[in-house]
């Protein structure tokens, strides 16, 4: 729905008041970098943060699939189209074990950030999805 309602925006703000970070990687800290860790491993970092600042750090949905499964595929599928209704602007897609080689043994993509349809009628406009755009 466009513009948003009330039940669509979460949180609300005032200046800095009610903003909210939801960090799903560390990069790097005192001089380390942190990409021989699984993504596993920065979630659970994430929920450290949540549990020190719940004010500031919002907690991640996640879920993992295995993308040799279909079942586990179409599970993946299942959350991704729930995540518009209920207040989810997009979703980083990334290999599990973080920074991994494909088959030519080239450094793969470490992850790929996709936007809903709701939240990219803010970019391109509220009539985006009209079907001669």
């Amino acid at each position: 729905m466009w513009p948003p309602t009330s039940t669509t925006l979460r949180h609300r703000t005032d200046g800095l008041e009610g903003i909210q970070l939801a960090p799903f990687q560390l990069l790097v800290s005192d001089g380390r970098t942190y990409s021989d860790r699984d993504h596993g491993w920065h979630l659970g970092l994430g929920g450290c943060l949540v549990e020190a600042d719940p004010e500031l750090i919002r907690p991640m949905r996640s879920l993992r699939v295995d993308v040799s499964q279909e079942a586990s595929v179409d599970v993946g599928t299942q959350w991704w189209e729930g995540l518009p209704p209920t207040g989810g602007g997009g979703m980083v897609v990334k290999p599990f074990a973080n920074l991994v080689r494909g088959a030519k043994g080239l450094w793969l993509q470490p992850g790929i950030k996709a936007r809903g349809c709701e939240y990219l009628r803010i970019i391109y406009g509220p009539d985006y999805t009209e079907p001669g755009n």
